[in-house]
């Protein structure tokens, strides 16, 4: 009978196992793999045991410490300190404060890194006694009288001239300082036959001469001339005269020009935004495809901080006919981005530029919200647009200041100090008190000498801080501390 292949791989696994269960049972030495010899006994070698006296302390008793146990010792001096030499550290590099405009943060390593050391300047925050007698002195309400007979033609002209931007003037055989108390004051020099009723006052201390009295009236014909204090409140009160009871087509472009201009002396004047609202209401029906009246009204109402109708008209604006002007989206995006929705004003102002890409306004924007974003080599294209596009009107010089100013700080951003200085010089050549582009140059001339560049501020630039805000302070400052002038800074 043939067998099969299982069958006789079962047996000879069958005959393995039955081998090895013999060879355990007889314990029949199995030699082990690899070859050798089995079965001989191992071989130990002897060592010498170690000593354990020799890891013990020698026992001592206690009376031969001389002491007690827990009594602190006698007779102690104090070590010498052990002599120590620092490792020879290298300095380490800190960044010096930032200007502002400046570069982006990620420039701040290569433009601002810098080994500063501690200078002691302890007369830096002294005060000088003649200077504190003198604030002191100021401080308690004494006032400096100045005689007028030793003063020059010239200072008496300029003095004069000072008083008549405070007070009301009338001139009566004298030059005379007050106020004029009039009902319908601003319309008196339409009226020849109406008296001036006028209260005079000290113009050294603006207190009354005559405490008490009522207002003096002068006939016409007594009255050489007489002015109204150059303010901005008289000036707007004036101006809003000129235009009349009615306006002409004639009148609009005018009129939408002091509307515009009541808005910026907002601060200065309480009338300036009543004023500012009513002629864009009066100048409203002469406007056919212009939204630029609505527009001003929505500006009042943002100067007056009511956003909910300016958000009102914007879109008042925009839900007629003017869905898609360029102004109109431009002015919700700005005022979007004042509130901080960044995204809904730039996808906003993105719709403007496809409606009004030639528009230095859009362009204006778009590229000042890019740079507020850190989007600095996107907003440097969109303002160079609006450079190539600016207005070229001689009124319009410091709207041209500005675009290049912001310009010239998105190419600074850049870490281009070189092109970021040629706006900023452009900048103060359309306007040359730009306070920005004065605050711009002294930021790159303080980069530029922490790389070594230059030696000394920008020339153009100018020391006269009279009335500067806080980024030119801010730029005079760090630029005193990079020269070490610390009095200065």
């Amino acid at each position: 009978m043939a067998l099969r292949q299982e069958q006789i791989v079962f047996l000879g696994a069958a005959a393995l196992l039955g081998f090895l269960v013999y060879t355990d049972i007889t314990g029949t030495p199995v030699a082990p793999r690899g070859g050798g010899r089995g079965g001989e006994p191992p071989v130990f070698a002897d060592h010498d045991a170690p000593d354990l006296a020799l890891v013990m302390s020698n026992p001592r008793k206690v009376d031969e410490l001389g002491r007690a146990l827990f009594e602190p010792p006698r007779e102690v001096r104090p070590l010498p300190l052990l002599p120590l030499e620092p490792p020879p550290f290298e300095p380490l590099a800190t960044l010096v404060p930032p200007p502002v405009p400046g570069p982006a943060p990620h420039l701040h390593g290569k433009l601002l890194r810098s080994s500063l050391a501690a200078v002691d300047v302890p007369e830096l925050f002294g005060q000088d006694e003649e200077i504190g007698s003198l604030l002191d002195e100021e401080e308690g309400g004494e006032s400096f009288a100045v005689d007028e007979e030793l003063l020059t033609a010239a200072e008496r002209a300029e003095r004069v001239e000072g008083y008549k931007k405070l007070y009301d003037w009338i001139f009566v055989g004298q030059l005379r300082f007050g106020q004029i108390r009039n009902d319908d004051r601003y319309t008196l020099a339409r009226r020849p036959d109406a008296p001036v009723r006028f209260v005079e006052l000290d113009p050294a201390t603006g207190q009354e001469r005559f405490a008490g009295s009522a207002p003096i009236e002068y006939a016409r014909e007594r009255v050489e001339d007489f002015g109204f204090a150059d303010n901005v409140t008289n000036q707007i009160e004036l101006r809003r005269l000129e235009f009349g009871e009615t306006l002409s087509h004639g009148d609009y472009e005018d009129a939408l020009a002091f509307a515009a201009w009541c808005v910026e002396q907002r601060l200065e004047s309480e009338r300036a935004l009543a004023v500012a609202e009513e002629f864009y209401k009066r100048v409203e029906p002469l406007a056919e495809q212009d939204p630029a009246p609505r527009l001003g009204l929505a500006r009042c109402r943002e100067a007056a901080f009511d956003f909910e109708a300016a958000f009102r008209i914007y879109n008042e604006l925009l839900e007629g006919r003017f869905a898609e002007h360029p102004a109109v989206l431009t002015r919700l995006a700005l005022l979007e981005a004042r509130f901080r929705m960044g995204d809904r004003a730039l996808a906003r102002l993105r719709e403007a530029e496809r409606f009004g890409r030639t528009s230095w306004q859009v362009q204006w924007a778009l590229g000042r919200l890019l740079l507020e974003l850190g989007e600095h080599t996107q907003a440097a294209e969109h303002l160079a647009l609006a450079g190539r596009y600016e207005p070229s009107a001689p009124e319009e010089a410091p709207v041209r200041a500005d675009i290049r100013a912001d310009l010239g700080a998105a190419r600074l951003a850049l870490g281009e100090l070189t092109e970021a200085r040629t706006w900023f010089r452009q900048a103060l050549q359309a306007d040359p008190t730009h306070e920005a582009a004065r605050a711009g140059l002294l930021a790159v001339s303080y980069l530029e000498r922490r790389e070594g560049g230059l030696n000394g501020s920008d020339g153009a630039v100018g020391a006269e801080l009279d009335g500067a805000g806080a980024e030119l302070l801010l730029a005079r400052g760090l630029d005193a501390l990079a020269s070490g002038d610390w009095f200065s800074a």
